[in-house]
């Protein structure tokens, strides 16, 4: 477990950084503030579309009890190994579509003076 959360964590801060930093090569002035706002309210969306999702899929899966189980109806405190492999499917499915997603970004482009200073920058003949 200790490592997966390293593994997660080092992944995260990698495409943090990155989205940060493709956001901020994609936009101008004039457009960071709106491009920043579409994507904070699209992440924060994921939370609920995701909790939705998950709390219909137990709920349905509670309504198709005969409602004899031990607790009582849908006050079940286990849940049914179909359901569970049902949710693990279509997030990583959803899962590899966002990994998808990141193929169908456009590049960034540079511009001329921006080729040549970074080109000029790491050229080690000129510094000797």
């Amino acid at each position: 477990m200790y490592v997966a959360s390293v593994v997660v964590g080092a992944g995260a801060a990698t495409a943090w950084t990155a989205q940060g930093n493709y956001l901020t090569l994609c936009s101008s002035s004039e457009t960071i503030s709106r491009n920043s706002g579409l994507f904070w309210a699209l992440f924060q969306s994921s939370y609920l579309w995701g909790s939705v999702f998950v709390f219909t899929s137990f709920t349905d899966a509670n309504d198709d009890d005969d409602g004899d189980s031990e607790m009582g109806g849908n006050n079940e405190t286990t849940v049914k190994s179909s359901t569970i492999t049902a949710i693990y499917t279509v997030l990583t499915i959803l899962s590899f579509v966002g990994v998808g997603g990141f193929f169908l970004l456009s590049r960034v482009k540079e511009s001329e003076e921006e080729r040549k200073e970074k080109t000029s920058k790491w050229n080690v003949d000129k510094r000797f």
